[in-house]
């Protein structure tokens, strides 16, 4: 569908209003598709992440901690500079997107479920 819009601007035909509300709606639900699976990815991060071995931990090895709220699963402190670097956001921005993801995953099923199926956007989750 992108190469035919794109298709149509570089040809200068103009596109009618169906059209244009058609290409939006359709636009809207990849990119809600997109992002829930992106948190999606985030949450298998954290649960990856929480298998650092707790009986080999050593001085200045990463460790588990609880991200933010009780309910919700230790996640390896580094998790966040490795989203951080992967997304080209800030550590702490990272970190509070880890946290986001693992509250509503475990603390809020339903608003999980609902984001993952595209019905409500992640940040407004």
């Amino acid at each position: 569908m992108f190469e035919s819009m794109t298709a149509a601007a570089d040809d200068q035909r103009p596109m009618d209003v169906a059209g244009v509300i058609g290409a939006l709606s359709s636009n809207t639900r990849r990119l809600r598709a997109a992002e829930a699976q992106e948190a999606t990815l985030v949450a298998r991060l954290a649960e990856v992440s929480s298998a650092v071995d707790r009986e080999r931990q050593i001085p200045g090895a990463e460790h588990l901690h609880v991200m933010d709220s009780d309910g919700t699963p230790t996640v390896a402190e580094f998790a966040s500079l490795e989203l951080a670097a992967a997304l080209g956001l800030s550590a702490q921005s990272a970190a509070g997107y880890i946290v986001d993801v693992v509250n509503l995953q475990y603390r809020m099923p339903r608003l999980w479920r609902a984001v993952q199926a595209g019905e409500v956007q992640v940040w407004r989750a």
